[in-house]
């Protein structure tokens, strides 16, 4: 669920449920680095969209996913109010849509002020 579509509540909890993944991975620097690298990427109307992606798949992703994959299984987990270990045991693919379903631009600037 999309923070914008969430009650009080429901966003308190989240929220604080974020908070330490969140902060977690925005403390890691290569990470930091490869979200700096893609944006930079995203923002020169020159490249082309495989120039906009390299450093998504070859350095973003692998910090998501290997170096920091609790972390980013808690952030899926809390935005789609299931558990750790339901996202761990559930389809990849599936992982892939709830958590495409659950980007907005209040969650892209939840993860700026945590990097602040």
């Amino acid at each position: 669920m999309k923070l914008s579509e969430m009650t009080t509540v429901q966003l308190a909890d989240c929220l604080c449920d974020l908070a330490e993944p969140v902060a977690s991975i925005m403390n890691d620097k290569a990470v930091v680095e490869a979200l700096k690298a893609a944006s930079l990427a995203a923002r020169d109307a020159s490249n082309t969209p495989l120039d906009v992606y390299k450093p998504i798949v070859a350095r973003l992703l692998p910090g998501l996913l290997k170096t920091r994959r609790k972390d980013t299984f808690a952030v899926i987990a809390a935005l789609t109010g299931k558990t750790i270990k339901e996202i761990e045991a559930q389809n990849g693919f599936l992982t892939i849509k709830e958590a495409r379903a659950s980007w907005d631009e209040e969650l892209r600037d939840f993860f700026a002020q945590a990097r602040a």
